[in-house]
Parts: C-alpha cells; sequence; structure tokens
C-alpha cells in the first residue's frame, strides 16, 4: 500500500487528474480487501444480519434454538426453563406457517402452468403441493386446539390431526427429496452441489421427525427429536450460507 501511495506521488502519470483518480481509486480498494483482522467481527455481524433477516434464515436460527434446547432439557441441565423456550420458540413456528397455503397456492398455479417442467417434476411438485394443502389446515386446527383456542369437543381429535398433517408432510418430504435427487445427478461440482446435498440431508433429519410424530407414541426421546432437529438445521443454515 505504501508503494503504491508513492506511485501516486512521484508517477508523471499523477499530473493528469483522471489517472490520480484511477490509481487513487485502486489504493482504496486495496486498502478495503486488506483490512486490519479488526474488521472480521464487523464484517461477521452483516453477513450474520443478512443471513437470518431473512424469513428462511430466521426459521432456521429459531429452530437450531428449539431443538438444541430440546437436548439440554433432556440431560437435566435447566430442564424446566429450556423446556418452556423450546415451547415457545415451537409455538412461534406454528405462527409463521399460518401463511404457509398461500405459498402453497402459488406453487400449486406454478405446477399447472409452467412449460418447462418435464412429466415427472410435474408429477412431484403437484404432489408435494397437494400434501400441503392437506398439511396446513390440520396442523393449524392441532395448535389451535392445543392452545385452547378451539374449543374441545369428540368431533375433533387433536392427536388425530397431529398424526395425519405429519403424514402429509412426509409425503411432501419425500417427493421434494426425489427431485434433490435428480438434480443433484444433473449439476457439477461446486455451490449448487453443496446446496442441494445439504437441502437432502436437512430432509431426511426432517423425514425422520415426520415418521416419528405421524405414529402414536413415536419412535425417539426427547433428546433424540433435539439431534434430528438441531442436525437438520444445521444442515439448512450450510445449505443457505452456499447459496448466496
Amino acid at each position: 500500500n505504501t508503494t503504491l501511495c508513492l506511485q501516486i506521488l512521484l508517477s508523471p502519470l499523477s499530473h493528469h487528474p483522471q489517472n490520480t483518480f484511477t490509481i487513487t481509486k485502486k489504493y482504496i480498494m486495496t486498502s478495503i480487501q486488506k483490512s486490519s483482522p479488526h474488521s472480521l467481527p464487523i464484517n461477521l455481524l452483516k453477513s450474520s444480519n443478512s443471513l437470518f433477516s431473512s424469513g428462511s434464515g430466521f426459521n432456521l436460527l429459531i429452530r437450531l434454538i428449539q431443538y438444541t434446547s430440546k437436548i439440554l432439557a433432556h440431560q437435566k441441565i435447566h430442564e424446566v426453563q429450556l423446556a418452556k423456550l423450546a415451547t415457545l420458540i415451537s409455538d412461534s413456528r406454528f405462527v409463521f406457517r399460518f401463511w404457509g397455503m398461500l405459498d402453497t397456492f402459488e406453487e400449486l398455479h406454478a405446477a399447472l402452468t409452467m412449460r418447462s417442467l418435464s412429466p415427472v417434476n410435474r408429477a412431484l411438485e403437484l404432489v408435494k403441493a397437494g400434501s400441503m394443502i392437506g398439511y396446513y389446515p390440520l396442523e393449524h386446527l392441532y395448535w389451535l386446539k392445543w392452545r385452547g383456542v378451539v374449543p374441545a369437543g369428540k368431533w375433533l381429535d387433536v392427536d388425530e390431526f397431529s398424526y395425519w398433517s405429519c403424514r402429509f408432510w412426509l409425503i411432501y418430504i419425500v417427493a421434494d427429496m426425489i427431485q434433490d435427487l435428480m438434480r443433484l445427478r444433473s449439476i457439477p461440482s461446486g455451490k449448487p452441489k453443496i446446496v442441494y446435498t445439504m437441502k437432502w440431508a436437512k430432509n431426511l433429519c426432517d423425514l425422520l421427525l415426520a415418521w416419528h410424530w405421524s405414529v402414536k407414541g413415536g419412535l425417539f426421546n426427547e433428546g433424540e427429536v433435539g439431534w434430528l432437529g438441531s442436525a437438520g438445521s444445521v444442515a439448512g443454515i450450510i445449505g443457505l450460507v452456499n447459496s448466496r
């Protein structure tokens, strides 16, 4: 950088304002690129803010906190407090998903009208949209009754609503994983491959969770649920980072 400053001052080109401006601009850009290590925390803060301020990034972050809390609570580390925290985050994520049906209708419209889709991909997109049309209303009713918003009644079996919503989610995940495998076969190595590999890994964790919640009695204890949810969250964050 010092050498570049001397060039600005001593070079004959510096007698021409336009050339002086060009060299000065190069010096400033070089200084920014070779900034001191003290700027790294600020850059990390900016990157994190950009990543987690998006809807998908924020959901992955609070999901990671939720499932990590489950792991610690299962190990009797601040059990009561962390169990409450996990429940509060779970409630917030239920509320965020209240708008999911709007995205589903957009995806259904795209599946029906997009000419570039292959017959297999169109069929998979229709399966995914159809499964979400079943998933969202059942999940919303389950949560509203669980929280006492919808009154109890013999006609409304909250557990059955939960089981069936997770079964529809399971169908969605399987269709999405098939699509991701098709994409992974056709794309070269690099960031896109990492993105879809991490998405597939997250889906695998979610598939096991959906299976767990779709059967009476479940398959895993709360600690194992926490590990699966945390692993899926980390895979999702890695994929999101590499998609930028």
